[in-house]
C-alpha cells in the first residue's frame, strides 16, 4: 500500500462530496462486524467446537479477513468507486458475468443477514414489551434504518460512528468484567474456570470447525463497507491503507480477547438456547442490571447492523 500513498488516483466520477473521514471509515467497519454474528452467534462454535476450537476458528477467518481487506484497499486506493466492489471484478475478469454474479450474490447475502438481524431485534424488544408483537418491532426498525440510508453520507458517517462506539465500549467492558471474573474477585463463589472441566478442547471432534465457519465467517460481515465508502472519503489514496489496517487489528484483537474471555468463563456444554454468552457472562458477574445493558446493546447492534 506504500506505493499507492505517493500518487493520489484520479477522480471519482459522480461529483461526490467526500465528506467522510478516517474516523468514520474506521468505526462503520469495525461496528458492522460487532453484530448479533459475535453477540449470539458464538454460542454454536463454543458449543459444538468448544472455546480451544473456537478460538481458531475465528483466528482463521480473521486472517482471510485481513488478507482480503489489503486487497481490497489496494484496489479501493488505485480506483476509487461510489459503487460496490463488484466494479472492480468488471474491471478486471474477462466476462461481465463474474460482476454481475457478485453483485446480485451480495445483495442477496445483506438481504438475509437485514432479515436475521430484524429477527433477533424484534425478539429482544419483545422481551421488555410483550403485549407488542414481533413483526411489529420489525416493521418499526426496518423504517427506521432505511430514514437513517436516506440522510447524506455525512449524516450517516455520523450516526454509525456513535452507534458502533456503543458496541465497541461494550465489547471492552465485556473483556475487562470478564478479566476480574478469571481471577475470582467478583461473581459467584462456586465458580470455577472452564479450563477445569472436560472436553473443552474439541469435545466433539477437530472436525466440527469445519461445520461451524459458516457461523463464524458469517460474523465478520460487514467489514467491506470500507471499500463501498472509498467513493465518500477524502484522500482515499491516504486515509484507507490506515484504515485497513487499523479494522485489521483492532477486530482481531476485540474478538481474540472477547473469545478468550469466553473461554475461560462461559459454560461451554451449555446448549445454544437463544441467550447470548455475552450477557449470560454479566448476568454471573456481579455487577447489577449489567446483564440488561448488554441486553440493550445487543439489541442496538442488531437494529443498526450496518
Amino acid at each position: 500500500m506504500d506505493t499507492l500513498q505517493q500518487s493520489p488516483p484520479a477522480e471519482p466520477e459522480g461529483g461526490l462530496r467526500r465528506n467522510l473521514k478516517k474516523r468514520h471509515l474506521l468505526m462503520m467497519s469495525l461496528g458492522g462486524t460487532i453484530g448479533t454474528g459475535l453477540f449470539i452467534g458464538i454460542a454454536e462454535p463454543l458449543s459444538s467446537v468448544g472455546p480451544a476450537g473456537t478460538l481458531l476458528a475465528y483466528l482463521f477467518a480473521g486472517t482471510i479477513m485481513l488478507a482480503t481487506m489489503m486487497c481490497l484497499g489496494e484496489l479501493s486506493c488505485a480506483f476509487p468507486h461510489s459503487g460496490s466492489f463488484q466494479h472492480y471484478a468488471l474491471m478486471f475478469m474477462p466476462s461481465p458475468c463474474w460482476s454481475y454474479t457478485i453483485g446480485w450474490l451480495y445483495w442477496f447475502s445483506w438481504v438475509f443477514s437485514l432479515a436475521a438481524d430484524l429477527t433477533a431485534a424484534g425478539f429482544i424488544a419483545h422481551q421488555f414489551f410483550p403485549a407488542v408483537p414481533v413483526y411489529m418491532f420489525c416493521l418499526a426498525i426496518l423504517l427506521i434504518l432505511t430514514a437513517i440510508n436516506l440522510t447524506s453520507a455525512k449524516s450517516f458517517g455520523e450516526c454509525e460512528y456513535w452507534l458502533s462506539a456503543i458496541k465497541v465500549f461494550a465489547i471492552v467492558l465485556f473483556i475487562c468484567a470478564g478479566g476480574v471474573m478469571i481471577y475470582s474477585l467478583m461473581g459467584h463463589s462456586d465458580w470455577h474456570p472452564t479450563l477445569k472441566t472436560d472436553g473443552m478442547w474439541f469435545p466433539h471432534g477437530w472436525e466440527q470447525i469445519v461445520v461451524c465457519m459458516t457461523i463464524v465467517i458469517y460474523s465478520f460481515q460487514g467489514v467491506e463497507l470500507v471499500g463501498n465508502a472509498a467513493g465518500e472519503t477524502e484522500s482515499p489514496h491516504i486515509i484507507l491503507p490506515k484504515v485497513i489496517l487499523g479494522i485489521g487489528l483492532r477486530i482481531i484483537l476485540f474478538y481474540g480477547l472477547a473469545i478468550a474471555v469466553l473461554a475461560l468463563v462461559y459454560p461451554h456444554e451449555l446448549t445454544p438456547n437463544g441467550q447470548s454468552p455475552f450477557v449470560w457472562v454479566f448476568s454471573h458477574a456481579g455487577i447489577p442490571g449489567a446483564d440488561t445493558l448488554m441486553t440493550l446493546v445487543i439489541f442496538s447492534a442488531a437494529v443498526f447492523c450496518r
